[in-house]
């Protein structure tokens, strides 16, 4: 229990005890000190990047695209079809599933691969690095920072405080998104010999929606449900959707449906030109 006269020190320590003692050593888990520490690097690079770029060509960076979505490609699909293995061998519940602390070898192996799941958050930082060394700033959204700048240490507190039961649906989910999100854009690095052939963007972004969507909804349920696993963290995952999810609408909503009224109002502007 916490005393009303403890210090900061004291509260930040009593807290970084509570974590599973299982993770307690393992790389970048002993404190959320280093996981702060590369976010901070991470919202740095960004401005100095883009000052480093202004008088200079845009890096290609065609080969080195390739190589690191195919990668992302083949991780979002190890972790998406570890946790879905896992969990099915487990039993795991889609409505209430408490975490097993235990050193069971699913519960391991379950916790080893939510490990590589924040990881894989410390690697989607090289998206934005190359957006800025390519010189494509309109794709360093808000969205896109407030993203990428979130998910990393939400991964770390829920890898440290809860990894297993629930936390599995949303990881695997997501994972999944990623699978299919870094194939289009490896298959999109390959150039305009197959860039010709991706159609389903907005697809992309509507998977992504749905993902949230999904994920609140199972949050909403273990709120309301009798369930061992802390309400506090089905509650994050739900506020959190809920703020993506504004975010991610937005985003649809101005790329593709007042961009498509735009060219629609164009391609009549040019159809009555024509008959002039």
């Amino acid at each position: 229990m916490l005393e009303q006269n403890m210090s900061l020190v004291e509260i930040y320590q009593y807290y970084l005890n509570q974590g599973d003692p299982r993770v307690r050593n393992w790389m970048l888990m002993t404190t959320p000190i280093k996981t702060i520490l590369y976010m901070i690097a991470y919202l740095i690079s960004i401005p100095l990047i883009k000052k480093y770029m202004e008088k200079r060509e845009p890096f290609k960076l065609k080969g080195f695209l390739i190589f690191y979505n195919f990668f992302q490609v083949i991780g979002s699909f190890y972790i998406f079809s570890e946790l879905l293995i896992v969990s099915y061998k487990s039993n795991y519940s889609y409505v209430c599933q408490t975490v097993d602390y235990s050193e069971d070898p699913l519960a391991m192996r379950m916790v080893s691969v939510l490990w590589f799941y924040y990881i894989s958050k410390l690697i989607d930082f090289v998206d934005t690095i190359c957006f800025a060394l390519r010189k494509k700033t309109n794709q360093i959204t808000i969205l896109h920072v407030f993203h990428h700048l979130t998910m990393f240490p939400y991964g770390w507190i829920g890898l440290k405080y809860v990894g297993g039961g629930q936390t599995f649906f949303l990881c695997m989910l997501n994972s999944f998104v990623h699978t299919v999100m870094y194939a289009y854009y490896g298959l999109s690095a390959l150039g305009p010999s197959v860039q010709k052939y991706l159609w389903w963007k907005r697809y992309i972004t509507q998977l992504q929606l749905l993902q949230f969507f999904a994920v609140m909804t199972h949050s909403i349920i273990n709120v309301y449900v009798e369930c061992a696993f802390p309400k506090a963290f089905s509650l994050s995952y739900l506020i959190y959707g809920m703020i993506i999810t504004g975010f991610f609408i937005n985003f649809y909503v101005q790329s593709y449906i007042k961009r498509m009224g735009l060219h629609e109002k164009s391609a009549l502007k040019g159809e009555s030109d024509k008959q002039k």
